[in-house]
């Protein structure tokens, strides 16, 4: 709650909230396949460096692995944080992609739904 307290945050209405929020599922809408085959493609490139990285220890010789234990210590530890990182990123995305935004959704169609001229007219009526 701490941008509650930064002065120069502009707190926004819920006109401007909900505004945001459709141009944000829109740009989501709109570039789904590109996105799709970008996330597909980084699992897929996420699959060949850790089959590269598997295949490079394996390689090693037990000589040369004692000879340079803190260069290929280093290298390991690179490797290893970049595929993981790798991997995180791509199936993170995945899991995005297919989730929908549908709390966003369902919060554009109850706002919607809420602020319709028909229930106003009919919540005139009633009273």
């Amino acid at each position: 709650m701490i941008w509650k307290l930064l002065p120069f945050r502009k707190r926004k209405s819920d006109d401007e909230f909900i505004a945001g929020i459709r141009r944000n599922i829109e740009a989501w809408d709109r570039w789904r396949y590109g996105r799709i085959l970008l996330s597909v493609s980084l699992v897929a490139a996420w699959i060949w460096v850790l089959s590269l990285s598997i295949r490079l220890i394996l390689k090693l010789d037990q000589q040369e692995v004692e000879s340079m234990a803190l260069f290929w210590g280093n290298l390991g530890m690179l490797i290893g944080f970049a595929v993981g990182f790798l991997g995180s990123v791509a199936f993170s995305y995945l899991a995005i992609l297919s989730a929908g935004f549908r709390s966003e959704r369902l919060l554009l169609k109850y706002y919607d739904a809420q602020n319709s001229p028909e229930q106003s007219e009919d919540e005139e009526s009633q009273a």
